[in-house]
């Protein structure tokens, strides 16, 4: 849960090292392609919720495990309580420090807590799905 099912996640086992040159990755053409993906996005973790502990294969979510599986845990936990996606936007815009990037960073956090919004809108909408 809250890994995209198109994204790689590394498992190392062994030492790692830092890069010695950044890492530059740009990802985004426009606003409007990166509101259609994380549509799709959305709906991808959304179906991922419904399936529940199935789901996590080689991973389930820990809070004191591996970073995958810690936002596993807190996107568990977080999306099951009243308010998340504004919990959401105020972690990434006041306690990530969003806020020093000014207004992109405003809107990438402002997307951040809409796309929150839409995963839970989306769960309610299978749920309703399945009771009809």
């Amino acid at each position: 849960m809250g890994d995209m099912e198109a994204h790689e996640r590394v498992v190392v086992e062994g030492k790692t090292a830092a890069l010695k040159n950044p890492l530059v990755h740009h990802n985004v053409n426009s606003l409007s392609r990166y509101i259609l993906k994380h549509d799709e996005y959305s709906n991808w973790e959304a179906q991922v919720w419904q399936a529940g502990e199935s789901s996590y294969h080689d991973l389930p979510p820990a809070l004191f495990g591996m970073q995958a599986q810690r936002r596993r845990w807190l996107k568990k936990n977080l999306l099951s309580l009243p308010g998340s996606p504004l919990l959401f936007f105020l972690y990434k815009y006041f306690f990530r420090l969003g806020f020093l990037d000014g207004v992109p960073g405003l809107i990438y956090c402002g997307f951040q807590g809409i796309q929150f919004f839409h995963i839970k809108a989306k769960i309610y909408e299978l749920r309703m799905m399945r009771v009809q």
